[in-house]
């Protein structure tokens, strides 16, 4: 019996450990992937600049601003409905997972829920109101640019939304990542003092 405990001990060490492993050249690789994400984002606030440096020449200095407002708000809208939509989904997560016994609790979380969705819906109004001012802004970029520098311009706004998407992904990946091997590292010390 002893021995058959110590050789499921080895057993289930060595498997935490290559969970480890595992976990941790994931990690790795996202991190990579961070990086290049990160190079990408620097390569497209560069043409961003390209075109505001281009407006400078020829637009208004009204436009110019509405342009650079433009730009800034789109970002700003992007990461509040990121922010917003995962506050939302890790409340709904918790109030589905929640047993019934911690009523007050869990009307706590939901009036928290509550107010959540209408901060989200807030931040839809405004961003449909951003995208009507986008247009405005696409009227008059297209008097300044050529059909290729427009293009430029469309996709660097296309190319900067999807970043800001892609690099919250990564660093939530990333955090979570972590996360599981701090909390494994934790278990595979108890473990090996409990069996040792």
């Amino acid at each position: 019996m002893g021995r058959e405990h110590s050789r499921n001990s080895a057993q289930n060490t060595f498997t935490l450990e290559e969970l480890i492993f595992s976990i941790g050249k994931k990690v790795e690789s996202l991190k990579e992937e961070q990086k290049n994400i990160r190079a990408e984002i620097i390569q497209n606030e560069l043409l961003g600049k390209e075109i505001a440096n281009q407006l400078q020449t020829v637009a208004k200095p009204s436009e110019i601003e509405k342009y650079l407002l433009h730009v800034e708000e789109m970002e700003k809208i992007v990461n509040l409905l990121l922010s917003l939509s995962g506050r939302l989904a890790r409340s709904e997560n918790i109030l589905k997972n929640m047993q019934e016994s911690n009523s007050e609790e869990k009307k706590l979380l939901e009036a928290k829920r509550d107010k959540l969705k209408e901060q989200h819906e807030d931040a839809c109004r405004l961003k449909e109101s951003i995208d009507r001012r986008s247009n405005q802004v696409s009227t008059f970029l297209h008097k300044y640019l050529s059909d290729n520098e427009y293009a430029d311009y469309d996709r660097f706004i296309k190319m900067k939304t999807k970043l800001i998407v892609d690099i919250r992904e990564i660093d939530e990946k990333i955090n979570l990542g972590e996360e599981q091997l701090a909390a494994l590292s934790v278990v595979a010390h108890l473990w090996k003092s409990a069996n040792s």
